[in-house]
């Protein structure tokens, strides 16, 4: 369009008066030039970042097969080296606790009996009241074990050491260290809240302290509980 004059457009909608419009001749060149180029610029634009994202999922599913087996290479490992640790752990505590050797401190005692799982972290259960009485000719143990799981009854074997520096004296059965420990040789409990437990020891030493072990186990030999806890007797 050749425009060398400003020109006018006249209007006309149906049932209205025309309407004059004064069109300056700059304007419409500049409209008329700028408008394609503007759409030109933008289909450009809009092809570039097709052709960008295009390019980004190809390389992607180019190298997806790559990082898929770094990953699965790396999970391998990383779940390699976790077993490797476990058994060197169980090894670890095996030869610290059942060697006749080592004298024991707070808290260095049996946590996993050999075939059976540690299930601490489930807390199924919880001791609380735990108290140590001395008496004319013997030390009484109390304390409550309290069902924390899920289930209605939580039942298995617990066993209660006490123990003075290297001396520890066991309960139900008459041990002479842990690795004599069968969970079967715990005492028996069940139940749906709590049980109370008191126990008897001779009064093998006069002493103002000592620290109370508690182990439990599950009817299938699987530790749910263990705890060391130094405790102050109480006189009557």
């Amino acid at each position: 369009m050749n425009l060398k004059e400003d020109f006018s457009v006249i209007l006309q909608q149906k049932g209205k008066s025309p309407k004059l419009f004064e069109i300056n001749k700059k304007k419409a060149k500049t409209f008329f030039i700028l408008f394609p180029l503007a759409n030109i610029i933008l289909f450009m634009s809009l092809g570039l970042i097709i052709v960008y994202f295009a390019s980004l999922k190809t390389q992607f599913l180019l190298d997806k097969p790559k990082l898929i087996q770094k990953f699965e290479t790396e999970t391998t490992l990383l779940n390699q080296t976790i077993t490797n640790l476990k058994e060197e752990n169980k090894k670890l505590s095996k030869d610290l606790i059942f060697n006749e050797g080592v004298a024991f401190s707070g808290s260095q005692f049996i946590r996993v009996l050999p075939n059976s799982s540690d299930k601490t972290q489930e807390q199924l259960i919880a001791i609380d009241s735990k108290k140590i009485r001395a008496t004319k000719g013997s030390y009484e143990v109390s304390f409550n074990i309290t069902n924390q799981s899920i289930v209605d009854r939580v039942s298995g074997y617990f066993f209660s050491i006490l123990k003075k520096r290297n001396t520890m004296f066991f309960y139900p059965k008459d041990l002479k260290s842990f690795k004599e420990i069968s969970y079967k040789d715990g005492e028996y409990f069940s139940t749906s809240r709590f049980r109370p437990v008191k126990v008897t020891f001779s009064k093998f030493e006069l002493a103002t302290n000592f620290e109370l072990i508690i182990l439990i186990y599950s009817k299938d030999g699987d530790l749910i509980h263990s705890s060391v806890e130094e405790l102050e007797t109480i006189s009557e």
